[in-house]
């Protein structure tokens, strides 16, 4: 029984680490720029060329107070802005592949928003 005990949180441990490999292997093909204007914010998505990741959605979130006013999307995404004051922004089709960009806009309670963001992989379903 003892020995069952041991296998079941080896083998927990070994599917975690690997969860977190990947993780990190699709975070390096992510880059995110952004340009802020009287409290207007144009946000960059870029998934690498040598990306083997799709995102889905991206999901972002203001720092402190600050809230979102109003955002813009490019043609074949979609937004909503959940009660929680977080922002998504998700295709309806086909998600961000390798090589390609995604532009979109957002105003804000601030001039110099602080933005916290989460990409997230169709295929695998992590995290980036």
């Amino acid at each position: 029984m003892k020995i069952l005990k041991i296998g079941i949180i080896c083998l927990f441990l070994i599917s975690f680490s690997i969860l977190l490999s990947n993780q990190e292997a699709f975070a390096e093909d992510i880059t995110v720029t952004s340009s802020t204007a009287n409290s207007q914010t144009i946000i960059e998505v870029k998934n690498d060329r040598k990306s083997d990741a799709e995102l889905d959605s991206i999901r972002i979130w203001l720092s402190g107070n600050e809230t979102f006013k109003s955002f813009k999307t490019q043609h074949g995404w979609i937004g909503e802005i959940n009660q929680q004051g977080v922002l998504t922004i998700a295709a309806y089709n086909d998600g961000l592949t390798s090589g390609q960009t995604l532009k979109f806009s957002i105003t804000t309670s601030s001039e110099t928003p602080l933005i916290n963001w989460k990409a997230i992989d169709k295929l695998s379903l992590i995290h980036i």
